[in-house]
């Protein structure tokens, strides 16, 4: 509903009112100004429908207002009409004495005579017609002055926008308007809200830039003028305001200037980037409080990122806007183009295609909502080539052997190749890759396997990799590099004379040796643990070396099992004072003497009338230990066997006593190598006396120490192999079940058996 009842109370006392200071908002008149082509200014009062324009002594509240004549009153710019007028105005009328104004403002105002629930009276096209459309009249939008599409021009940046709280005592006005500056020089670019009163004659020291946009559509409806209603209020309760529009949240900056002026509250809208300050929701440009019809639109926003596609490849890709007042948005290309093969959706903002050819573009997205504001957001698009094809397999060279191998590609197009590793994949060591021909080449210096990625990028930017394993194997025979000093390890343990026998890897790759060490004195037992590396492993004994005595003179390791528990138990010889005796020690993981096994660690064990000794040892899957060497008869030795348990103590349930004795030929009869069957039968093997030289000899004996008869001739093997003495030192079952047997006679000799 339009009523103007206040506005012609406060019409008809104004000019009878003398000079008083203002005590708050109130209301000076009614003004009519023309924006566009031929501005113009009168002040009014309404009449019925029609509003009768006031002659100079009637202007109420002694305001003088005048338009400054411009030669550029409207301008168009990326789709949107901009139109301003520029009015000067003095606070006095002739000599009549007039107090001091604050915050004039020239707030729309809704009345009988404007078109529909706008502030508009009325606007013409180019062709000087009337438009009366009132959506065309809704579209008319206030802003800043414009010097473009984007930039506000500060001189002119008198926007005013209020919440509608904040004008609920104006009836039937708008919540914007524009505000009159005190010009403080002579370009107004310093300025304050305080008019003074009475200033000279034909001195006009305020200026107000009134300033709106439209979309250009048809030329019919497309104003080039508009003349609209405004209530010119003043108010001395309230702090001077300037307001940020949304052409510049683009920039950053507010009412033309880089920060807010000081002395001046910020005003600013959804979408702003600027601190502090008062935000306003939506700003009703038509319609009433309760019925909006139009609002003052915010700059949309913009999201797009750079993006890398592939020739030949279907593109998908995408920019996105969104809106504070959901508004329909429409999504163009602005500047560059895209590459060749895509295509934008105007309405999604989704690029489809494929690319056609390879290149790197500059795009410039624009978003545009319903009133013509828009964001924009430059961005590279790239289109690598199709990639090359690349062809190379795995490769398997040799130590210190000189290698030559080629990463073969092809381009589809022709293209420049270059060849490449992929970060973090470097070539085995002594050898390069050709950038240019892709051709490996070297020596490799370094045993091992190496993950290699090579990559083939064509010089449109298309790439390809093909990922290879690189074996370097030791040259047949070569000593390992990697292990101790070129392959070699020694360890001196005591004075002199120090032996190793025996030798097993343990699950984490650390060697352990065994064998036997001179104190000055006599030998002992010795053991060394190893890294992988070859070093000394320090955590073992003292140093990674453990020695034990035994007996009273010579001790000698000649054998040495892990058990799955990580204890190590060595197996030999020990000398009792007349004799020797079978010796067994057990280690813990740390090399320390395991005292629950035996006599704090070690067993002794005579078997015959003389020297015995262990030269091989077994652990059966029980936990038991099987040690296997010679035992003397009185006259000779025969083989023998003696079988533990986990504590140390002799298993009754094997032989007798734990104990097994086999004479083989007429004469001395040695087992050097001991192996169990899966069947848990006991296969020992060494070396018989035919008479004048020895032979191989192969035992088999049952799991509880008897003789198994289906072996051989009662359970024993002879096997001759030259003139000269043979004898077995190692013996390994296959898993077909035959056994082989390794030794010495004219030369290395192997000999295997049906099991």
């Amino acid at each position: 509903m339009k009523k103007c009842s206040l506005l012609l109370l406060a019409l008809l006392i104004g000019c009878a009112t003398p000079p008083q200071a203002p005590t708050g908002p109130r209301v000076l008149g009614i003004v009519q100004v023309t924006a566009g082509q031929d501005a113009a200014v009168q002040w009014v009062r309404p009449d019925a429908d029609t509003l009768r324009a006031l002659d100079l002594t009637s202007i109420p509240a002694g305001l003088d207002v005048q338009v400054v004549p411009t030669t550029t009153p409207f301008f168009d710019a990326g789709g949107t009409r901009y139109l301003y007028s520029h009015l000067k105005v003095r606070n006095g009328k002739g000599s009549t004495l007039n107090s001091e104004l604050k915050n004039v403002t020239f707030l729309a105002l809704d009345n009988t005579t404007t078109l529909g629930d706008t502030a508009i009276v009325s606007m013409r096209n180019a062709a000087g017609a009337a438009i009366t459309s009132v959506d065309v009249a809704r579209s008319l939008r206030p802003t800043h002055r414009m010097q473009g599409a984007s930039a506000v021009e500060s001189l002119g940046a008198d926007l005013q926008l209020f919440s509608e709280s904040e004008i609920s005592s104006f009836s039937s006005a708008f919540p914007w308007g524009f505000g009159v500056r005190h010009c403080l020089d002579v370009n107004c670019d310093a300025y304050d809200k305080t008019l003074p009163g009475n200033p000279a004659l034909n001195q006009f020291d305020g200026r107000v830039t009134l300033a709106f946009k439209t979309p250009i559509t048809t030329s019919a409806n497309t104003p080039k003028s508009a003349s609209m209603l405004y209530l010119v209020v003043a108010d001395n309760t309230t702090n001077a305001r300037v307001v940020q529009s949304s052409e510049e949240q683009l920039t950053g900056t507010v009412a033309g200037r880089s920060v807010v002026p000081a002395g001046f509250d910020l005003v600013k809208l959804p979408g702003s980037n600027l601190p502090g300050g008062t935000q306003l929701s939506n700003v009703r440009v038509a319609g009433t409080a309760s019925t909006t019809t139009t609002t003052l639109l915010t700059r949309p926003s913009l999201t797009a990122s750079n993006a890398v596609f592939q020739q030949g490849q279907a593109v998908t890709y995408a920019v996105s806007g969104s809106d504070p007042q959901s508004s329909t948005l429409t999504y163009t290309v602005a500047g560059g183009a895209l590459p060749a093969g895509l295509n934008l959706n105007g309405s999604t903002g989704a690029v489809s295609g494929t690319p056609s050819s390879y290149g790197t573009s500059n795009v410039t997205w624009r978003v545009t909502n319903a009133s013509g504001e828009f964001d924009e957001k430059t961005v590279t698009l790239s289109v690598t080539a199709t990639p090359p094809s690349v062809t190379v397999e795995n490769q398997s060279l040799t130590q210190g052997q000189s290698a030559n191998f080629t990463v073969t590609a092809s381009d589809s197009q022709n293209l420049t190749l270059t060849y490449s590793l992929t970060q973090g994949s470097p070539l085995p060591a002594g050898l390069s890759l050709d950038s240019s021909t892709g051709v490996v080449s070297g020596t490799p210096t370094t045993v091992g396997t190496t993950n290699v990625t090579f990559q083939v990028t064509n010089s449109g930017g298309g790439t390809a990799s093909k990922a290879i394993t690189i074996t370097v194997n030791s040259a047949s025979g070569s000593l390992d590099t990697t292990f101790g000093s070129g392959g070699k390890v020694t360890t001196p343990i005591g004075t002199s004379g120090e032996e190793a026998y025996a030798l097993v890897m343990q699950p984490d790759g650390k060697l352990v040796a065994a064998g036997a060490t001179f104190n000055g004195s006599n030998f002992d037992f010795a053991l060394v643990r190893y890294n992988s590396n070859g070093t000394l492993d320090t955590t073992f004994g003292s140093g990674g070396k453990v020695t034990t005595p035994i007996g009273t003179s010579n001790d000698f390791a000649y054998a040495l099992v892990m058990q799955p528990d990580g204890k190590l138990v060595a197996a030999g010889a020990t000398y009792n004072g007349s004799n020797s005796d079978l010796a067994l020690v057990r280690y813990n993981s740390n090399g320390s003497l395991d005292t629950t096994f035996g006599t704090s660690g070690k067993v002794t064990t005579p078997i015959g009338t003389s020297d015995d000794q262990a030269h091989a040892l077994v652990m059966q899957p029980d936990g038991k230990l099987v040690a296997a060497g010679q035992a003397s008869n009185g006259s000779n030795f025969d083989f023998a066997l003696v079988r533990y348990n986990s504590n140390g103590t002799l298993d009754t349930t094997f032989g007798s006593g734990g104990k097994v004795t086999t004479p083989i030929g007429t004469s001395n009869d040695y087992a050097y190598a001991l192996v169990m069957q899966p069947d848990g039968k006991l296969i020992a093997a060494g070396r018989t006396i035919n008479g004048s030289t020895y032979d191989f000899a192969l035992v088999r004996y049952n799991s509880n120490g008897s003789l198994d008869t289906t072996f051989g001739t009662s359970g024993k093997v002879t096997t001759a192999m030259s003139v000269y003495n043979d004898e077995v030192r190692a013996l390994a079952v296959q898993p077909d079940g035959k056994l082989v047997a390794a030794g010495s006679g004219d030369g290395i000799t192997l000999v295997r058996y049906q099991p």
